[in-house]
C-alpha cells in the first residue's frame, strides 16, 4: 500500500500483505520534518489500514490531510479500515443471487415430486449426466445393527461406503409397490450465477415408516438447459426399529 500525504509532500510505503508473508512496515518521509504527534498519528493510521490486508487484495489508496492538523487523518483511516474489513467478512451464502436460489429450490422440489410419483424421465432430467458421483456412507451403528439382525452370519459385512447412480435409484423406486418419499428439511443453498451447493437434512420414508435419514449434499452447475445436479453424497442412519413384517437377509 502507498499512502501519499498530499500537503505534507511525503510518501509512506507500507507492505500490508502480512497474512501471506512476514509482516513488514517501512516508513520514509521526505520534505517537512514531523513532530512527535504527527508521527504518532501517522503510525496509528498505518496500523489501522493494515487491517485491510485481511481482504488479501492488491490495491493502492490515495489519502490527503492537512499537514497542520495530522490528527484528523487517524479517524478517517480507522473508519475506512473497519468498513473494508466488515465488507470482506460477510458470509458467502449471504450474497447468493435471489434468481439462482429460486431456480435451485425448484430443482429440489422437482426431485422430491419425481420420487413420490416414481417418474423416471422427470427425475433423470435433473442431472448433468447419468454417471455423476452418487455416494453414501453408513454410520457405524447402522452397520452393526445390520450384522446383528442377519440370520446368515457367513454373509460379508456390508461396506460402509457404497455408490450407485441416479438411474439405479429411480429404477428401484419405480419397482416398489408401496408409496415412497424423500423429505428435505433445513435446506441451505450457497450459489453464484453458475455453480451451487445444496445441503439439507433428509428422511426417506416407505409409507409411514422412516427407513433412514442423515445429511445430504448436492453440487450443481448451470448449463444452457438450466441448473443440473453434478454430484450427490449423503450419510445414512438406519432406523433401529425394523419395518413391520420385514424379513432379514
Amino acid at each position: 500500500m502507498i499512502i501519499r500525504t498530499i500537503k505534507a509532500n511525503a510518501w509512506v510505503p507500507v507492505d500490508i500483505h502480512w497474512l501471506f508473508r512476514r509482516r513488514t512496515a517501512a516508513c520514509r518521509c521526505r520534505g517537512r520534518s514531523a513532530a512527535n504527534p504527527r508521527r504518532t498519528a501517522l503510525a496509528l493510521a498505518i496500523a489501522s489500514l493494515q487491517l485491510v490486508s485481511l481482504s488479501a487484495s492488491s490495491f493502492h489508496i490515495l489519502i490527503s490531510f492537512e499537514a497542520s492538523d495530522p490528527m484528523k487523518f487517524f479517524p478517517a483511516a480507522s473508519g475506512f479500515a473497519i468498513a473494508m474489513v466488515l465488507s470482506t467478512a460477510l458470509p458467502a451464502h449471504a450474497n447468493a443471487p435471489a434468481e439462482s436460489r429460486q431456480q435451485i429450490e425448484r430443482i429440489v422440489e422437482k426431485f422430491r415430486v419425481a420420487v413420490v410419483n416414481k417418474d423416471k424421465d422427470s427425475f433423470m432430467k435433473l442431472f448433468l449426466r447419468e454417471d455423476i458421483t452418487w455416494v453414501a456412507s453408513f454410520d457405524d451403528a447402522s452397520l452393526e445393527r445390520i450384522m446383528a439382525r442377519r440370520t446368515d452370519k457367513s454373509l460379508p459385512r456390508p461396506k460402509k461406503i457404497f455408490g450407485g447412480s441416479p438411474r439405479e435409484f429411480i429404477e428401484d423406486i419405480a419397482k416398489s409397490a408401496g408409496p415412497l418419499e424423500e423429505t428435505f428439511d433445513n435446506v441451505r443453498i450457497d450459489a453464484d450465477t453458475d455453480v451451487a451447493q445444496v445441503w439439507f437434512d433428509y428422511s426417506f420414508k416407505a409409507g409411514n415408516y422412516r427407513e433412514n435419514w442423515g445429511k445430504e449434499a448436492w453440487h450443481l452447475v448451470r448449463t444452457d438447459d438450466g441448473w443440473k445436479i453434478a454430484s450427490v453424497i449423503w450419510s445414512m442412519k438406519l432406523n433401529p426399529e425394523p419395518p413391520p413384517s420385514a424379513g432379514i437377509k
